[in-house]
C-alpha cells in the first residue's frame, strides 16, 4: 500500500488530468443496451492488450532479483486477460440473448477482475522501483477504465424512470492514446527502457 500511496503521489497530476476526463459523472434513466455492448466491444479487447503488454514487460526481468514477484505477478494478470476474454465472450451472448442471470455473471467477473487488479496494485512485490512505477500506471488505467465501465451495468436491469450515476470511459482512441502515453514516457531506468521500447503500441 505504501507503494501505491508513493506512485499516486508522484503522478498526482497526470491522475488528475486522467480522473477528470474519465470520471465525468452523469445522471441516466437507463442504458441502452447498443450502448452498453458497443462500448465493451470497444474496451475490453485493448483491455486485454494492455494485460498483455504488462506481461510481455515482466517477461524480460524474469530471471533478475524480482523474479519470484513476477511470476506471481504473471498469475494474476494470465488470469485477469483470461477474465477479460470470458467477460467478453459472455457480453456477446448477453447481446444475442439478454438474461439476467446471464447480466449477473458479467458482473460477477468484471468485479473480481477489479479486486485482482486492485490487490496486485497494493503490493507488487517489485524492488526495481522504475519497472513497478510503470507497471503500476498501466494496471492503473485498466482498473480505471474497467471500473467505469461496470458502473452502467447496474442501470440494464434498472426499472423504468430509475436513475442511475455512471461514469464514462474513455473511448477506444482516448485509451489507446492513454496507454500509449505510458508506454512512451522514459523512466531514467535503461533496462527497463529498453523493454518498454519493444513493446507493442495500440
Amino acid at each position: 500500500m505504501k507503494q501505491f500511496r508513493s506512485f499516486v503521489e508522484r503522478n498526482r497530476p497526470q491522475l488528475f488530468l486522467l480522473s477528470a476526463v474519465l470520471f465525468a459523472i452523469f445522471a441516466l434513466a437507463a442504458c441502452s443496451l447498443p450502448t452498453w455492448i458497443a462500448t465493451a466491444n470497444s474496451i475490453l479487447p485493448i483491455a486485454g492488450e494492455m494485460a498483455a503488454g504488462v506481461l510481455a514487460l515482466i517477461a524480460a526481468f524474469t530471471g533478475g532479483p524480482d523474479a519470484g514477484a513476477i511470476a506471481t505477478m504473471n498469475t494474476v494478470i494470465s488470469a485477469v486477460s483470461k477474465a477479460l476474454a470470458d467477460i467478453q465472450a459472455m457480453v456477446d451472448e448477453y447481446n444475442s440473448t439478454p438474461t439476467t442471470s446471464l447480466l449477473t455473471e458479467i458482473q460477477a467477473g468484471i468485479q473480481a477482475v477489479i479486486d485482482q487488479v486492485k490487490q496486485l496494485m497494493n503490493d507488487t512485490g517489485l524492488t526495481n522501483t522504475s519497472l513497478q512505477n510503470k507497471v503500476l500506471a498501466v494496471l492503473q488505467l485498466l482498473l480505471t477504465e474497467i471500473t467505469a465501465w461496470s458502473t452502467m451495468l447496474p442501470a440494464l436491469a434498472g426499472k423504468a424512470g430509475e436513475t442511475f450515476t455512471l461514469t464514462i470511459p474513455l473511448d477506444s482512441k482516448g485509451l489507446k492514446q492513454a496507454y500509449n502515453a505510458i508506454l512512451n514516457t522514459p523512466t531514467g531506468d535503461s533496462s527497463v527502457d529498453a523493454a518498454v521500447a519493444k513493446l507493442k503500441r495500440l
